[in-house]
């Protein structure tokens, strides 16, 4: 047996990574989102990346490029990658600094159709409604158009399901509290500006169960004197969002890069909260996310820096559930190539190698 694995060693060959062909810029695709739920949902898309040559990573538009989000340090949103999500939690964020590409609503097949659609990387936002005190709430997505599972072979109409949880609206309103944390990452704590400004975003339910467009709330000045965070609360059905003002610059010159995300959960009064965490990250090192609703104030990312922010309700719970995260399962991942057999044949080849090595060693020292 040990014999016949490693002929299969010698005789198999290593898989190669493939090439990706080129995707035609001039050709038009096209975008479906499906869901469940019936007519009369509203989707968005921003394009927010175009094809590299040869179709292997995507480069960020113009405008994404000027709000200095933090996909990398390669400044690149390569096919392959399991941060998509995290890129999408944080462009929901700017969504509203973005410039809308097209909008579409879901006819009674549930399906929001997406036509002529220039090919590119594209940040999906559904618009969040209220049905009969049922209210459904989107993830943002982040898609290609065309997609590939190979790529070589481009499909040009792309689809994908659209991602939502829902609840139930009760109808009395609980106070509902919202806190923004700035935190920094790998600067050892040197260097950082003594203060940074925070836009936060509002958008009320219309009367049509939907909601409206986000509109300027409230600017608020974050620094060591609040802990770098803020907090308000709300009794309406309205919904927020919050992004940075600028770029944060470090006094050795490198402009910091910025992500965000939100959790929500339920406080020992059991009101809801949603916190929203943004990270200021110094390029050049790993890139590292803190604790969405941190229990330590001061606590260390482990990397040259800390983390600072101030927990507003120390009752709070559930602190991951609702995480509005996009979800990558939503459009076909594209690999760089797949090892993993040539690697479990190189796993086989070793230990039969080493196994025959011994039964050699046994058998010459019982002839001796």
């Amino acid at each position: 047996m040990i014999a016949v694995a490693l002929v299969l060693c010698i005789l198999t060959p290593a898989r190669p990574a493939y090439a990706y062909t080129d995707v035609d810029q001039n050709r038009k695709g096209s975008l479906t989102v499906k869901m469940d739920a019936g007519a009369g949902f509203a989707f968005q898309i921003y394009q927010i990346g175009k094809f590299d040559k040869g179709g292997a990573a995507f480069v960020p538009t113009e405008e994404l490029s000027r709000l200095n989000v933090d996909l990398g340090d390669s400044r690149k949103i390569d096919l392959g990658s399991g941060r998509w999500s995290e890129y999408a939690a944080t462009l929901a964020g700017y969504a509203p600094r973005l410039t809308r590409a097209m909008s579409a609503e879901t006819d009674r097949s549930g399906k929001a159709l997406f036509q002529n659609v220039t090919p590119g990387v594209y940040l999906v936002l559904g618009t969040n409604r209220q049905v009969d005190r049922k209210k459904y709430t989107f993830s943002p997505m982040v898609v290609s158009v065309p997609t590939s599972g190979d790529g070589q072979t481009w499909t040009y109409d792309t689809t994908a399901d659209a991602k939502f949880s829902t609840e139930t609206v009760p109808e009395e309103k609980k106070p509902h509290g919202y806190t923004v944390v700035k935190y920094w990452l790998n600067d050892a704590g040197k260097g950082r500006p003594t203060a940074i400004s925070v836009t936060v975003y509002r958008r009320d339910l219309q009367g049509g169960g939907s909601y409206g467009d986000w509109e300027v709330a409230q600017t608020y000045t974050l620094s060591e004197d609040n802990h770098w965070s803020a907090a308000w609360s709300d009794r309406t059905d309205a919904e927020f969002q919050v992004a940075e003002n600028g770029t944060a610059v470090n006094a050795d010159g490198t402009s910091y890069q910025v992500s965000i995300s939100t959790s929500h959960g339920t406080d020992g009064q059991g009101n809801p909260y949603t916190w929203f965490s943004l990270t200021n990250r110094k390029p050049g090192t790993t890139v590292e996310t803190p604790p969405s609703n941190p229990t330590d104030s001061t606590g260390g990312n482990g990397n040259g820096g800390d983390v600072l922010g101030s927990r507003r309700t120390p009752g709070e719970t559930d602190s991951s559930g609702g995480s509005v995260l996009g979800s990558r399962r939503a459009f076909n991942r594209v690999r760089t190539g797949d090892d993993s057999s040539m690697n479990l044949w190189l796993v086989i080849c070793i230990a039969a190698g080493g196994v025959l090595a011994l039964w050699g060693a046994v058998g010459m020292k019982k002839r001796k």
